[in-house]
C-alpha cells in the first residue's frame, strides 16, 4: 500500500505532464453534427507549473487537428479567440465588434483552403487533415488564457472547437 503512495504521484503526473489539457469546446461536439475530431497536435514550447501550454513571443505556434466531416461545405475558415475569463472577459465582449466570444488572434490564415486544407469542396465523410499556425506577437502581454481554435464550414458551424489553457512566456 505504501509503495502506491509512491507510485500514484508519478502516474498523475505522466499523464497530466506529457500533454497539455486540450478539451472539446462542447464535450457533446467531439462527434457532432458537423464534424468528428480524431486527433489534435499543438507545438507548444513547453509545459508551464500550471500545465498550461506555453506560447513563447515571438514564434510561431503549429497546430494540427484530424477530423472527418459530417457535412459538405465549399469553405473553410479558422478562427482563434483568446478568452480572459471573469471582468475582463465581460468588458472585452461588450467592446467586441464580432459578437465572439475573446479577443481574436492577429495573423491566422483565416482561409483555411490556403493554409492547410489544400482545398475546398469537402464532402461528408472525407477525413481532413488541417494544420495551421498561431503567431505570438511580441507584444502579447504575459498572462494566462485559454485559446479556443474553430474551424468552421460554410454555414459558420463548428466542424472542429477546442480550448487549450496557454500561458504567454517570454
Amino acid at each position: 500500500m505504501k509503495y502506491l503512495f509512491i507510485i500514484l504521484p508519478f502516474v498523475v503526473c505522466l499523464v497530466r505532464c506529457i500533454k497539455p489539457p486540450y478539451r472539446v469546446c462542447d464535450p457533446s461536439a467531439l462527434h457532432s453534427k458537423t464534424g468528428d475530431l480524431e486527433s489534435i497536435n499543438v507545438e507548444c514550447s513547453g509545459l508551464s507549473k500550471t500545465h498550461d501550454c506555453n506560447l513563447q513571443r515571438g514564434t510561431n505556434v503549429s497546430m494540427s487537428a484530424t477530423f472527418t466531416s459530417n457535412v459538405n461545405t465549399s469553405k473553410v475558415t479558422t478562427v482563434v479567440h483568446g478568452v480572459l475569463g471573469g471582468v475582463a472577459e465581460f468588458f472585452l465582449k461588450l467592446l467586441s465588434n464580432d459578437g465572439e466570444e475573446g479577443v481574436r488572434f492577429n495573423g491566422v490564415t483565416e482561409d483555411a483552403c490556403i493554409s492547410s486544407v489544400n482545398h475546398c469542396d469537402i464532402t461528408k465523410g472525407e477525413i481532413i487533415q488541417y494544420t495551421n499556425e498561431l503567431p505570438v506577437d511580441i507584444h502579447y502581454p504575459l498572462l494566462r488564457l485559454t485559446v479556443k481554435w474553430e474551424i468552421r464550414d460554410d454555414q459558420n458551424n463548428d466542424l472542429v472547437c477546442i480550448r487549450i489553457p496557454v500561458e504567454i512566456v517570454d
